[in-house]
């Protein structure tokens, strides 16, 4: 799953690096425990340019309008590590003066995302995934710096559905977040984010995928961000792979502002103890 940040770093003609390897092991960010292990780590690099490919294709050889990915993969790859543990952020910076080493110049540089992903950082998700968004200004010295968090796919077994069969058993979900314009200090949180998502979500019983996600952003923002995190924006993504037998994976999203979040910790729909369903129930005696 491709987070938002690295979308907004394709503003013009663009190089990619998906995912890439690296040679040496680092203790980066924490395991899905939340202790300072090594574990896998891979990268993703995406930068687009000011002015584009142009004169690099009409010549069709490597000039200053572009870059050599796979002279930068390979330094990439070299990073070794600088202390027994690292920290997402500090991990990232790194490799981001390394891509800078590989560039033109950082002026021909429109914006840049630097992704690191921990396959094996999550307890129940597909995997952790930490950005750093940069967008180079035409006249400002340094880079605007955007942080963001993902938590891919915690798979939960949940009740939910308006159906009465839905309403016998739990079935899986796959719970997304995003946490943009997180501290620094955050971004080697989430195992404690997970552990409380999965308390939010137990034992609820909504009919809707709509109440649910509400419900889990209202949850995160009085557990977690209000104090962690104000200046976040929360994403959240459900998808509900068995409520379509046609389709693979129906979702909906809920994105809420710090503003949003502020102004009401609990809408007056969701309450702590859930909402206020007006929907039939016809399993219901």
């Amino acid at each position: 799953m491709q987070s938002l940040a690295m979308d907004h770093a394709w503003c013009h003609d663009g190089i990619e690096i998906s995912r890439l390897s690296l040679d040496h092991q680092h203790c980066v960010g924490t395991d899905a425990w939340g202790r300072q292990k090594e574990q896998p780590v891979l990268v993703s690099v995406r930068f687009s340019f000011r002015a584009g490919f142009d004169t690099a294709a009409e010549t069709d050889s490597l000039d200053l309008s572009t870059v050599n990915y796979g002279s930068t993969s390979k330094k990439i790859k070299a990073i070794k590590p600088l202390k027994p543990w690292e920290t997402m952020n500090d991990f990232a910076t790194r490799v981001y003066q390394i891509v800078l080493q590989c560039l033109p110049g950082s002026r021909t540089v429109e914006a840049c995302s630097i992704q690191v992903h921990l396959p094996k950082a999550s307890l129940l998700g597909s995997e952790v995934t930490f950005t750093h968004s940069y967008q180079h200004l035409v006249g400002i010295a340094w880079p605007r710096l955007d942080r963001t968090l993902l938590l891919s796919k915690v798979h939960m077994p949940v009740l939910v559905g308006i159906n009465e069969n839905e309403r016998q058993r739990k079935q899986p979900l796959f719970v997304s977040l995003w946490l943009s314009t997180v501290p620094a200090a955050a971004a080697d949180t989430y195992s404690e984010i997970e552990s409380k998502l999965c308390q939010i979500v137990e034992g609820t019983c909504f009919e809707t995928l709509e109440s649910l996600a509400l419900f889990i952003v209202q949850g995160l923002h009085k557990r977690y961000l209000a104090e962690e995190a104000p200046q976040s924006t929360v994403r959240v993504r459900i998808q509900k792979p068995m409520a379509v037998p046609s389709a693979l994976a129906p979702a909906i999203e809920v994105v809420r502002s710090p503003i949003e979040l502020s102004r009401a910790t609990l809408s007056k729909s969701i309450k702590d103890d859930g909402p206020d369903l007006k929907l039939v129930k016809p399993y219901l005696p």
